[in-house]
């Protein structure tokens, strides 16, 4: 939903969206689908805030198709981030990562952000480029800035507080998020910066 919206309201903006839950994917790419046929963006998400003044549906250059400037990847993203050419990329954008709760069977091994996940975040962000979290799991929220405390500043990591205005890169309140917040879950935003080492 995010991928969608974003790239709706920056045409001009590549992306790259990957996911390795298959369904997810594949609903992407249905809406992508449906868009290119039909000359329409997919409106169904519901914006955040400041977000909805930027919408729009109905694609008026005849030479642009709706999601031309999207692809997706199904599969590992951490993975695909080796095939992307270095300092490519303005900005990483991690909307809910699985948190991987269970630390005491040893899940943590398998969250997406770890120490040596900094380092193909490096590569392939540009210099001053972004990397954003949304995440509505306390303790993988606390794991991440633990990460970047204790591995990131030595490597120009930087924390930038407050978070920027999530409308530009997190403009969908998913049905994930939704479900989350009616369950009483509370939505952490974060943003690093990597200046470089």
């Amino acid at each position: 939903e995010n991928l969608l919206a974003s790239a709706k309201m920056n045409p001009a903006r590549c992306y790259i969206g990957a996911d390795v839950h298959q369904p997810g994917a594949c609903i992407a790419l249905g809406r992508m689908e449906e868009a290119a046929n039909t000359n329409t963006y997919w409106d169904q998400a519901m914006l955040h805030g400041s977000a909805r003044a930027a919408d729009r549906t109905r694609v008026e250059d005849a030479t642009f198709k709706p999601y031309d400037n999207v692809r997706i990847y199904c599969g590992d993203g951490i993975k695909l981030l080796h095939s992307i050419p270095a300092q490519s990329l303005s900005a990483i954008v991690l909307p809910f990562p699985d948190p991987w709760p269970n630390t005491l069977s040893g899940h943590s091994k398998f969250r997406v952000i770890q120490p040596d996940t900094l380092l193909s975040l490096e590569r392939v962000l540009k210099c001053n480029g972004m990397l954003y979290l949304a995440t509505d799991d306390v303790a993988f929220d606390e794991w991440c800035r633990d990460i970047f405390d204790e591995h990131g500043k030595e490597r120009g990591w930087y924390e930038i507080q407050p978070c920027p205005d999530r409308s530009d890169w997190l403009p969908a309140i998913s049905t994930y998020e939704e479900k989350g917040v009616k369950e009483g879950r509370c939505i952490n935003l974060r943003c690093w910066r990597h200046l470089g080492p």
